[in-house]
């Protein structure tokens, strides 16, 4: 007789010869069998071979996972950790995956196998590494102390730090404060800290991955530090005038501290601290009283420190200012206030311009120039006035004066009130309108001054006697406005009939 067998391995059906079973029922049992293997044939065990990568780093990116193996059908999914996710299929023996960066946000094992959803079969499983990333480590916060030292804790930064990451002090693991991905905090305590040299600093993060970064070196000092000795190379300014005003004295040089101290001849300054390379002091005015060199020298306090070498600065004696020309050259009289423009020379920031004498508010500009303000009533009337620069306040003397005109406007004559008179009569008031009248304008009768009445810019009167107009004639009316400036208006007629 013959049987059917199945081979598990090949899925196909095996005979062999048994003589004592009735034939007919041999061959339909090997029928039997060969249909059950045809079932088994079509829902194949799907087999996972590889998976590739194998394994990623926390907190990456989202990647393509592939899958190779045996038996894959369009009804195969991958599974992840038990989920099945969506799947390309490729071939019967490649499926590919998308694995999104929200699986592989902590370190661990994932386990990925294949399965076919529709016979529900799935295939051995593969260990996929999620990996911790290796620490690197750039800087110590700080990178000494003294033997001694209170504790404190410890800033250490550089790239790829987990909050599992632990900061190792010469072998020995401290408590760690994780800050952020660049960013550790470690507590070093007082025993940390007997005994003088250097001690390594290393960060280890945790397997899966992980491993150790490079050594950075932290050094315990015997004692407190020796502070170097400052150097000062120059002074800025260098020279000031005898009784100019304060300023900030700028020092430059080297191995400048907080604790670094400017001293004027001897006298310690009120100094702010700048850089390593320079400091600023504050000079007073009284400083500068007297004319003369004073030495400048910094000072770093012990332990170490000391002096520099001294730098010159030198006060010079004010040779007064130079007065060279005004502008503008000259005004009218009653213009109102105005901005008068000094030029000359030696001008500082505490110069004055005077007019007549009188100080008036001045604003420096350089030394070659000054602007004052000029009063209304300074030009209200026509005059010759001086002008001068003072020094006074820095020790400086004055300029020589310069004589500003004021003059008197030209005055402009529009009309006479009345314009006809009557020969023979009584004597009358003549009223005069114009502009630029000044309270020294005369009204002339033909020529001749009578005596006037100012009124205002634009009014001005005189009486006219009966013996000007005696007779019947034509008067010319003009207006004269005295010197500096001024002169004679153009005429206007009244009539005598």
């Amino acid at each position: 007789m013959l049987l059917f067998t199945q081979d598990c391995t090949n899925q196909r059906p095996h005979i062999r010869r048994e003589g004592s079973y009735n034939t007919s029922i041999t061959i339909g049992l090997g029928v039997l069998l060969l249909l059950v293997c045809m079932v088994n044939t079509a829902t194949a065990v799907p087999d996972l071979t590889t998976l590739t990568p194998n394994s990623a780093i926390v907190g990456g990116l989202d990647f393509n996972l592939i899958a190779t193996g045996l038996n894959f059908t369009s009804d195969c999914k991958i599974q992840w950790d038990g989920n099945n996710l969506t799947t390309t299929y490729v071939s019967n023996t490649t499926l590919n995956v998308t694995i999104p960066q929200s699986y592989i946000t902590s370190a661990g094992i994932k386990f990925v196998a294949v399965v076919n959803t529709t016979g529900h079969e799935a295939s051995g499983i593969l260990p996929f590494t999620i990996q911790n990333p290796a620490p690197t480590l750039t800087a110590l916060i700080p990178s000494s102390k003294t033997v001694g030292a209170a504790g404190f804790n410890l800033t250490v930064t550089g790239t790829n730090f987990l909050p599992s990451s632990t900061v190792r002090w010469d072998g020995e693991d401290k408590t760690t404060y994780y800050i952020s991905n660049i960013t550790l905090n470690a507590t070093i305590t007082t025993s940390d800290l007997t005994t003088a040299g250097n001690r390594s600093v290393r960060v280890v993060n945790p397997a899966p991955g992980g491993g150790i970064s490079s050594i950075l070196t932290f050094t315990i000092g015997n004692s407190t530090p020796t502070n170097p000795a400052p150097t000062a190379s120059s002074l800025t300014p260098k020279t000031k005038y005898v009784g100019a005003a304060g300023f900030n004295l700028t020092v430059t040089g080297t191995n400048f501290l907080p604790t670094s101290q400017v001293r004027w001849d001897g006298v310690d300054k009120t100094t702010y601290y700048l850089s390593s390379t320079s400091l600023n002091a504050t000079i007073l005015q009284s400083d500068l009283a007297v004319s003369g060199k004073n030495n400048v020298t910094v000072f770093n306090p012990t332990p170490g420190g000391g002096s520099s070498s001294p730098l010159t600065f030198t006060i010079k004696n004010n040779l007064g200012p130079v007065l060279r020309s005004l502008s503008p050259i000259s005004v009218i009289a009653g213009r109102g206030p105005f901005v008068l423009t000094a030029t000359g020379g030696r001008f500082l920031s505490g110069s004055k311009v005077q007019w007549n004498g009188k100080v008036r508010t001045t604003t420096y500009y350089s030394a070659t120039k000054l602007r004052a303000n000029i009063l209304a009533a300074d030009v209200a009337r026509a005059g010759l006035y001086q002008v001068r620069v003072s020094n006074l306040g820095s020790g400086g003397g004055f300029s020589r004066n310069i004589t500003y005109l004021v003059k008197n406007a030209h005055p402009d004559l529009h009309s006479i009130s009345p314009v006809n008179v009557t020969a023979g009569g009584p004597s009358f008031v003549l009223r005069v309108t114009g502009t630029n009248f000044v309270r020294g304008s005369m009204i002339r009768w033909n020529g001749s001054n009578r005596a006037t009445t100012y009124l205002s810019a634009t009014k001005i009167r005189t009486i006219i006697s009966r013996d000007d107009i005696r007779t019947k004639k034509r008067v010319p009316i003009t207006v004269f406005n005295p010197a500096p400036g001024g002169g004679t208006s153009k005429s206007v007629t009244l009539t005598v009939v």
